[in-house]
């Protein structure tokens, strides 16, 4: 096998699910880079392009996306539909590289492991951001089917499961946002997500509630003491945080909080114009996010 070929992977060792919707061309182009002859579960979440057809072109099985329910639900769709012995979990803007093949057709052979890191180079409308949060980000993206236990989060949803966590060092590349335009398109779905998540389980309160943050943060620090894993801590911590309070008289500071945080705490100037345009959308998001929030308290979405 050549350094770029892409190795066998058989139905039997491997499923690869893919949640798309409207995701045509990716689709297109994320079939010539996938292994040949796999196991592939396309969950298409109510598509109006031609995605569903390019899926039936390249050999792959379709299941349509449960309707009114978190991404967590739709992912699950995918896994209930597999076959094989382990699932990788892809999304359509994502591109496997040969060297991402050949770890993963080493990590389906091995005991020791039950599910797998992945690591990510991300780009902003063609250039990579390399900080800001993103360039050291590790996701649970592949597991072995029977110790698989379910997905924890109705957006940014991550996986469940039993015993110990490996990780494949070849990055997947994540053409996430391809300009200003597309950022926005997509972000419309992803805010309004959140806000509905807020509107059901966020703590509304005026000051910081100082008791509940105290036990989090104490949970957090046990979850480190217990696993010194930096990738499982980081996702238990967001997942017990993250949209769990809404602080009124610190409202004002989330959006401008958030872009400082990334291009400054987490060093997101170093990627230089690209950083700092991640940054102010992010900042932007944010800042819809509350909005859509408070309509919906209100009653006016």
């Amino acid at each position: 096998m050549t350094d770029g070929a892409i190795p066998m992977l058989t139905p039997k060792q491997l499923s690869i699910v893919i949640l798309a919707r409207n995701s045509a061309t990716d689709l297109r182009e994320l079939a010539s880079q996938l292994p040949p002859n796999c196991d592939v579960v396309l969950v298409d979440d109510d598509s109006d392009d031609d995605g569903v057809n390019v899926a039936i072109e390249s050999g792959w099985r379709v299941v349509p996306a449960p309707v009114g329910v978190g991404f967590d639900k739709k992912r699950h769709a995918g896994v209930e539909a597999a076959r094989g012995e382990w699932v990788l979990m892809l999304d359509s803007d994502e591109r496997p590289t040969a060297a991402f093949w050949r770890e993963v057709s080493l990590a389906v052979t091995q005991t020791n492991y039950s599910a797998y890191t992945v690591r990510f180079n991300t780009y902003f409308a063609g250039t990579q951001i390399r900080f800001a949060g993103v360039g050291d980000l590790l996701v649970v993206r592949m597991f072995r089917r029977d110790d698989y236990r379910g997905f924890l989060g109705s957006i940014h949803e991550r996986v469940q499961f039993d015993g110990e966590l490996g990780s494949i060092h070849a990055p997947l590349e994540h053409h996430s946002y391809r300009s200003t335009e597309h950022y926005i398109t997509k972000i419309n779905a992803y805010t309004s997500r959140e806000a509905e998540e807020l509107a059901a389980c966020a703590r509304r309160t005026f000051l910081p509630p100082a008791g509940a943050l105290l036990g989090d943060f104490a949970y957090i620090a046990q979850c480190w003491m217990k696993t010194r894993d930096r990738t499982l801590v980081r996702a238990e911590a967001k997942q017990r945080l993250k949209n769990r309070y809404v602080v009124l008289s610190f409202l004002p500071a989330y959006p401008i909080g958030r872009f400082l945080n990334l291009y400054l705490f987490k060093q997101g100037f170093r990627d230089g114009s690209a950083g700092l345009k991640y940054g102010l959308l992010s900042m932007i998001y944010s800042a819809i996010k509350y909005i859509k929030y408070f309509e919906m308290k209100r009653g006016l979405r």
